[in-house]
């Protein structure tokens, strides 16, 4: 087995990711942290990272597992959490799990639906990348983000004098953020299990027998009468035994209703499927789907941009470009600190981008990162033969620009 196979079979057996046909981007990753930490083979990279807890293997997990999202993605899910929030047991705080919350927002939304139906609610968000994490916990967000956010609920987010929107104390109180594989057993619950589990476009990227699993996982943490919502394109083969398919709305949940099973098993492979809502109509080919993205990001509409970029993301999340176009767009819609995680994700891909450098480098200036700033444009100087003398694919695009960015770069390093 090469180097870059048994890569591959070990970030599987982390994370559950199906990266099987993710070999050029894995390839990349593997050249390019063996070169940066001078190693001599990648074979003496894999005798060192033989462990999840490696900072190597979370760094790689947390490149395979980038995601962004925004306030109130999903209206018709969140009403529907909303309905469950408002009949679930008083006598106690409702019990939610956020299960792969990404950068939080689902989490603060979820509590904000509780303080709007004056429930009290303890909400636990978790996530295997600690990138994500880290941003997660701050609680402050570029107003791109918050741009869906109903008028009764945006007292919950203070407006900074940067412009960047911050949840206040009070809803801070409801929220905590932890690092948990799903591949781990579930973490507890305050009460006798979780009344909701969200956990939405995280399972479409794992292996078959893998997801089936999790989702039995998934479903013995809850409660007896709660229900996991998963997202709108996610299809598993049967349901666990115990769990029953339940719909509101057009909405479909897994409920557990067995009050004596002791543990939920996966169902046994089977052609039948749980389809959340109808199956949407074929999308164009991935590289329509860039151009489409990219046109909108070159017009200046960044909120639609987003939204293409993330559904590419959401069926192939190692699209450098898509991660790429992502992070620029959070650059310029003024949401620096979402446009370094998925450009630093983008280089762990393909480490030559120099687009990404540039505006990785432009990103940490707004954060007041400068040393980390001129580094970057430091980088764009002394490598600037590798950044910008092949062509193929993305650096097509940036070979005009490579002389304004080298000049803004020489300037500001």
């Amino acid at each position: 087995m090469s180097a870059h196979d048994e890569l591959a079979a070990r970030v599987a057996k982390w994370s559950g990711l199906d990266v099987a046909d993710r070999g050029p981007a894995l390839r990349g990753m593997l050249e390019a942290r063996v070169a940066a930490l001078g190693l001599p083979t990648a074979e003496r990279f894999l005798e060192l990272v033989t462990s999840a807890h490696h900072v190597e293997a979370a760094r790689l997990i947390n490149a395979l597992t980038v995601s962004f999202t925004w306030f109130f993605r999903d209206a018709e899910q969140l009403a529907a959490i909303a309905q469950r929030i408002a009949v679930a047991p008083r006598h106690r705080p409702v019990a939610i799990w956020i299960a792969g919350c990404a950068t939080g927002e689902d989490a603060w939304a979820v509590a904000m639906l509780a303080a709007r139906a004056d429930r009290a609610v303890s909400v636990l968000a978790t996530d295997i990348n600690t990138d994500v994490l880290e941003q997660a916990r701050l609680g402050c967000y570029a107003p791109i983000s918050a741009r869906h956010v109903p008028a009764d609920m945006r007292h919950h987010l203070v407006v900074r004098p940067d412009g960047q929107h911050e949840v206040t104390p009070a809803l801070r109180a409801s929220v905590r953020f932890a690092q948990h594989n799903l591949l781990d057993a579930p973490p507890p619950s305050a009460s006798q299990g979780f009344d909701v589990i969200l956990c939405r476009n995280v399972l479409i990227h794992f292996q078959r027998d893998r997801r089936r699993e999790t989702v039995a996982r998934l479903c013995s943490a809850l409660a007896v009468g709660g229900r996991a919502f998963f997202g709108a394109s996610e299809i598993f083969e049967g349901v666990p035994a115990g769990v029953l398919l339940d719909t509101q709305a057009g909405v479909t949940a897994l409920r557990r209703a067995d009050a004596s099973a002791r543990a939920i098993t996966p169902p046994a492979p089977a052609p039948a499927v749980m389809p959340q809502r109808p199956m949407p109509p074929p999308q164009p080919s991935e590289d329509a789907r860039l151009a489409a993205a990219s046109a909108e990001l070159d017009a200046g509409r960044y909120p639609r941009a987003l939204e293409l970029y993330s559904e590419i993301l959401a069926s192939n999340p190692l699209s450098t470009e898509a991660r790429l176009g992502s992070g620029i767009a959070h650059h310029l819609a003024g949401d620096p600190a979402t446009a370094v995680q998925l450009l630093r994700s983008a280089l762990c891909l393909d480490p030559l981008l120099g687009l990404a450098v540039f505006y990785l480098a432009m990103s940490y200036e707004k954060l007041g990162r400068t040393n980390d700033a001129r580094r970057e444009y430091r980088r764009l100087v002394e490598e600037q033969a590798s950044f910008f003398s092949r062509s193929d694919g993305l650096r097509d695009r940036v070979g005009a620009l490579s002389e304004e960015i080298l000049v803004v770069a020489r300037q500001r390093m």
